[in-house]
């Protein structure tokens, strides 16, 4: 029980000592200070995953992740980019102790890539075709980037997507959506990415809309940790760069999980 007790002290003492560096971080020179550093971190690292690509590929890591390398490559991101191999015992530990291993800021800044189906949704469309089926699969579902701190709001979710994406260029019914998430084995035919690895890039499905987190935007400093193409890796990302490349909608779809 004694031995319990001090456990409990030093984790409330560690968290105590993460919050105020979390507080120092988010003043805006030291914010600044923090995101030179970091681009100065994602280059060098770039430069030297590259020396070891053959033809494009980097033998060293699993295809998901040459995907997302790729992706990012494409959308001028990759040396901007950091990414990360954690332990295969990263998603038994508590969510502050994923933040220390991968250095971020604090535990607001992990994130993950989830991906949500509006069962409510009909096909309108009787075209067979491989892009009729994709069109369909960009109507049907929708990819949202929040913190692990947070829960998404389907409704708000609704108002953001309604009227301001492919599938639904002009505004219906609410009564038309119904969001839910998607069972594992869609999601992964979908993304191509398994359980714990998904990204928000690098999907084989295009035109799926992405909306990010409201919260996600205010963080300083602003970059965000989440799935890179495979349970083992992660990757952390500037949040304005990634939006800007991504086309990704920046909307209030979460809000803080009560403790």
């Amino acid at each position: 029980m004694a031995k319990d007790t001090a456990e409990s002290d030093q984790i409330s003492s560690l968290l105590a000592i993460g919050r105020r560096i979390s507080g120092v971080l988010e003043l805006e020179q030291i914010s600044a200070l923090y995101m030179g550093w970091f681009a100065e971190q994602a280059a060098s690292e770039a430069a030297a995953a590259a020396a070891q690509e053959e033809d494009g590929n980097n033998p060293e890591v699993p295809a998901g992740v040459n995907r997302v390398e790729l992706a990012l490559a494409a959308l001028g991101l990759r040396t901007t980019t950091r990414i990360y191999r954690v332990p295969r015992t990263y998603y038994s530990w508590p969510l502050y102790e994923r933040a220390l291993s991968v250095g971020a800021p604090s535990a607001e800044h992990m994130c993950k890539t989830v991906v949500l189906a509006n069962t409510r949704w009909r096909s309108n469309s009787s075209s067979s075709s491989s892009d009729g089926a994709e069109a369909e699969q960009a109507e049907k579902y929708v990819c949202v980037v929040v913190q692990y701190t947070h829960t998404i709001s389907t409704q708000a979710l609704v108002d953001a997507v309604n009227g301001r994406t492919g599938g639904y260029p002009q505004p219906v019914s609410r009564k038309r959506f119904n969001f839910r998430l998607a069972d594992e084995r869609a999601a992964c035919a979908l993304t191509g990415f398994g359980h714990n690895g998904v990204a928000p890039i690098a999907w084989p499905v295009r035109g799926v809309p992405v909306v990010v987190s409201a919260a996600i935007a205010g963080l300083r400093p602003p970059v965000i940790w989440l799935g890179a193409g495979d349970v083992d890796y992660k990757m952390a990302v500037p949040v304005g760069a990634l939006v800007a490349a991504a086309g990704c909608i920046v909307a209030d779809v979460s809000s803080p999980i009560q403790a």
